[in-house]
């Protein structure tokens, strides 16, 4: 029989400690804490060293200089980055890379206009609409962040932003809206943003702008 250091209780376990708790909240020496930081840090030391050279750390992935990281290569565009070990799905340098692949991977009727390619029709016909009115748009790189009913952190991808009056534009069916009602009420109270099918964007787009041009204010509208 042997008792544990940590709750004085008797066991036959092997090991000095009776569990996995007892064992984990145990309090080291300050001679035992300085000999684990020193360690911790030259294994740090020799990691970085020996990952990181050209790499690119990939922005909130990399947690740290004593996280667990891991060398991967770009899905994308192909550059070395380095990436948490305990993060598997993480398989592009940048968000601006995730897009792409995101945007690639999506079922659609690809279009292309003016040499780029777009993930639907109705797309491209708002993107030729914009350029024969002269309105300034740009396709954005970076998403929306927002949280889901179960506090689970997503991402939202516009397709479409309108600069001159602050607006994200998304053209969208009817069973589209339907299907991502939460996500779009959410990203909603977020930013300005406007969805829906395209005669109707065109419409409120048209009155925004004019409204704009007046000097009024206007607000959000959804479909």
């Amino acid at each position: 029989m042997k008792i544990c250091p940590k709750c004085q209780t008797l066991h036959e376990k092997p090991g000095i400690f009776c569990s996995r708790k007892c064992a984990n909240a145990r309090v080291f020496t300050k001679e035992t804490n300085l000999k684990r930081g020193a360690s911790v840090k030259a294994t740090a030391a020799k990691m970085d060293k020996a990952l990181v050279g050209e790499a690119v750390k990939r922005g909130s992935k990399y947690q740290g200089p004593y996280c667990k990281l891991t060398p991967r290569k770009c899905t994308a565009c192909g550059v070395d980055y380095l990436a948490s070990r305990d993060k598997p799905q993480y398989t592009t340098c940048s968000e601006e890379c995730f897009l792409f692949i995101k945007r690639k991977n999506r079922a659609g009727n690809k279009t292309v206009y003016n040499n780029e390619m777009y993930d639907s029709s109705w797309e491209a016909n708002l993107a030729q609409w914009f350029d024969h009115n002269n309105i300034q748009y740009i396709r954005p790189k970076k998403s929306i962040k927002w949280e889901d009913s179960t506090g689970k952190s997503r991402k939202y991808f516009p397709d479409f932003y309108l600069p001159e009056v602050d607006l994200y534009v998304d053209p969208k069916n009817k069973f589209c809206i339907k299907d991502q009602q939460e996500k779009l009420d959410k990203v909603t109270l977020l930013v300005n943003l406007i969805y829906g099918e395209v005669h109707l964007l065109k419409e409120t787009i048209t009155k925004i702008m004019n409204t704009k041009h007046k000097g009024e204010y206007y607000e959000n509208y959804i479909f």
